[in-house]
């Protein structure tokens, strides 16, 4: 992928919102494929990502990098995604990303062909989505991380500040039953996540939680642009 500097990843916010649960190299396969569309332009039929651009985004060692690219392929086409609907905040239903993987083993490359539900979100655009730099996010190393970062730049041409209950930011990194007390989900995940987004993404986030009585109900993030890896096109 040359110039990757300039590949933008494009979603719908709608879609930032949904909750779904994908491991970093998921989250990798997925991003580096959304980066080669123009959300402009009618989404293709077929992404196809070569083992050697993959390696090279993501800094992986060419030797493991299919074997990684492959269990990433394998492992999205098993994930569902639930998206809520706008009016009544409820899930609408049950999908998943890709409808189709196909691998070239002797030409290192996998095909990946999005299911026809998800592509509204990625492609022909026209408000009410979120886009930054794809390099931004090949140095976080959890998808946790990946997903955190997504949820606040949503909200960079705004004040660039964001407050989400726990419940809810529980919910969008599909926890589930994982860390049910705060203190591990701090531990765990959020700082973690925090920590790398600061060291590797355009963005420094502070927080804070807001407690209602002992039990710590939400959290409040703030952040800023590190003005020394804006990039033209940010202007």
């Amino acid at each position: 992928m040359e110039g990757k500097e300039l590949y933008k990843v494009t979603k719908s916010n709608a879609l930032i919102e949904a909750s779904y649960s994908l491991s970093l190299e998921e989250q990798r396969i997925l991003l580096a494929a959304i980066s080669c569309v123009d959300s402009r332009s009618k989404f293709p039929d077929k992404i196809t990502i070569a083992v050697q651009d993959f390696a090279e985004l993501f800094n992986l060692n060419k030797k493991s990098a299919y074997r990684h690219l492959r269990e990433a392929a394998d492992k999205l086409f098993e994930r569902e995604i639930v998206i809520k609907d706008n009016n009544t905040g409820k899930p609408s239903g049950r999908q998943r990303w890709v409808g189709k993987v196909y691998y070239h083993e002797n030409e290192g490359k996998v095909d990946l062909h999005f299911w026809e539900a998800v592509k509204p979100y990625l492609s022909q655009l026209q408000g009410e989505f979120t886009s930054y730099h794809l390099k931004y996010i090949t140095e976080l190393n959890s998808s946790y991380a990946i997903r955190i970062y997504e949820l606040l730049i949503q909200y960079k041409r705004l004040n660039m500040q964001r407050v989400i209950p726990v419940k809810d930011l529980r919910e969008k990194l599909n926890l589930g039953t994982k860390y049910p007390k705060f203190s591990d989900f701090r531990k765990r995940v959020l700082l973690p996540a925090i920590k790398s987004i600061n060291a590797n993404t355009d963005i420094e986030v502070a927080w804070e939680p807001i407690k209602n009585g002992r039990t710590i109900e939400s959290i409040s993030f703030v952040y800023k642009t590190k003005k020394q890896m804006k990039l033209p096109l940010d202007q």
